[in-house]
């Protein structure tokens, strides 16, 4: 029985891992996004078409992605928070007025920097003031995938 409590432990502390590492992953995603599109516009680019044409996704992909990591940028804490992807993007309105609105301080706790360990490797993330697209999204994110199926998320 006691085999099966390590391997329990293990596995609950892969799983926490995981989760981490796969919010960095989507967070640093949203920055390339972000510097992509500031590239885009010093170029004139149109920025939809350039986001099909350079990394195969959708404006809407690349929206909720930098949405959720300007959310991030301006509230670190909410990487370990125990939230996925999902739901932060979609309760972005209700987390933003939440951290805005309490009296406790708590805005000002979230946004900390932070230093997560993914992987076995030190992330080290430091807060800014981003501005978060006033945007609302689905729990799923593939909500508009039979729409764009031609384009999405192509490597």
């Amino acid at each position: 029985m006691i085999l099966f409590k390590n391997v329990h432990t293990q596995i609950l502390l892969q799983e926490i891992n995981m989760a981490n590492l796969d919010l960095v992953a989507k967070y640093h995603r949203g920055l390339v996004y972000f510097l992509a599109k500031h590239l885009f516009q010093a170029e004139n680019k149109h920025l939809k078409a350039a986001l099909v044409d350079e990394f195969g996704v959708s404006y809407d992909t690349a929206l909720r992605y930098m949405t959720f990591t300007a959310l991030l940028k301006c509230y670190l804490l909410l990487m370990i928070c125990g939230l996925t992807y999902a739901q932060i993007t979609k309760h972005k309105k209700r987390l933003l007025d939440f951290l805005k609105t309490e009296t406790e301080g708590l805005s000002d706790k979230f946004s900390q920097p932070l230093d997560l360990f993914a992987e076995g490797k030190k992330v080290h993330i430091e807060p800014a003031d981003h501005q978060v697209p006033a945007t609302s999204f689905t729990t799923d994110p593939d909500h508009l995938y039979g729409v764009y199926s031609e384009v999405e998320d192509t490597p």
